[in-house]
């Protein structure tokens, strides 16, 4: 396969790939900044990322629209502290699964490592790219988790990951190189959806001009990780308009939903407790074969008594003193 490259800049170029998609189809390819920096950090703020996009295909607890949202726009504030770490050891991860694939292809010729790229506003990084058997590229996402049983099928966000990664690149098929507890690899190919690309363009569109009319994309809905982000927009809007009224099937909608919730708890931590009973003399539970659940030592951990630190000594106290961030909750007197 030929790639038609026009260099705009040292740091910048556009690709045509007239092989994969159709002759005006273009995308531009940038030389990875390092993740973290500000360089990278101003890259991710100019659209949505492939992380992003199956964030607002599939919220969680985690991220969603909402935070998305009001990430891009710099409304809430993550802990840094353990970020550098992270990125560091999940370098080292991706090049060790990335060679485990090409151990396994080894007529599949490795073409890039750890490039950016964006397509309008719609941009990705990709851990590996390769040319397949016949020629044609193909993208390598590396991943790691606990249980290989969630990966029948791929996770809803991971597939949604590399559907937008596609969709930018130009790219029809991609792997997944997946190693399960640090022992067990395998691999996952999938092919471009366009119908389910369709959908997601639709979605992070909403977002994306959302962000850009500084206007929470609420209807997207709300889900369980958007309380912090909430919080965040109110803050930038302040409080100084009047009460809003709210109807008498909203109050009966937020009891109805409290009470179950309550109700759903309670039979949770009853059923677990059950399971604990039938532990008492017996180290696991196993369910064909594989562990269910198993008792599991802990340590007391250590701790400092801050009364007594303050006390006897009260100038390193004052030293170690760290303020921690602020929040903003709603509090409900119903």
């Amino acid at each position: 396969m030929t790639e038609q490259i026009t260099k705009t800049d040292a740091f910048k170029c556009v690709v045509t790939t007239p092989e994969i998609l159709d002759k005006n189809f273009k995308y531009e390819v940038i030389d990875a900044p390092e993740q973290g920096t500000d360089k990278w950090l101003a890259w991710r703020k100019q659209g949505i990322t492939a992380t992003e996009a199956g964030a607002i295909m599939f919220p969680d607890s985690h991220s969603s629209p909402m935070t998305v949202y009001t990430d891009k726009l710099g409304l809430t504030v993550r802990d840094q502290s353990d970020s550098e770490g992270y990125m560091e050891w999940g370098h080292r991860i991706e090049d060790l699964l990335i060679d485990k694939f090409m151990e396994v292809h080894p007529t599949f010729s490795c073409k890039s490592h750890g490039r950016l790229y964006q397509r309008d506003w719609a941009k990705c990084s990709l851990d590996g790219q390769c040319f397949d058997d016949s020629g044609n590229p193909v993208i390598i996402e590396c991943k790691t988790g606990q249980h290989e049983s969630k990966w029948n099928p791929i996770p809803d966000r991971y597939y949604a990951q590399v559907q937008w990664q596609m969709y930018v690149t130009g790219i029809r098929k991609a792997y997944f190189s997946v190693l399960i507890s640090g022992h067990t690899w395998f691999e996952r190919e999938v092919q471009y959806n366009p119908v389910f690309v369709g959908k997601m363009l639709e979605r992070c569109e909403t977002v994306w001009n959302a962000i850009q009319s500084r206007t929470p994309p609420a209807s997207l809905g709300f889900y369980s990780a958007d309380k912090a982000a909430v919080s965040a927009i109110a803050g930038e809007c302040g409080h100084s308009g009047a009460p809003a009224e709210v109807d008498e099937e909203t109050v009966l909608e937020y009891s109805r939903l409290k009470e179950q919730a309550k109700k759903a708890q309670d039979e949770f931590d009853a059923f677990v407790n059950a399971l604990g009973y039938r532990m008492v003399d017996v180290q696991r539970l196993t369910y064909h074969g594989r562990t269910f659940a198993s008792w599991v030592e802990r340590k007391g951990s250590l701790s400092v008594d801050k009364e007594k630190l303050k006390r006897e000594y009260p100038e390193a106290y004052e030293k170690c003193l760290k303020q921690g961030l602020g929040s903003r909750y709603i509090r409900y007197t119903v």
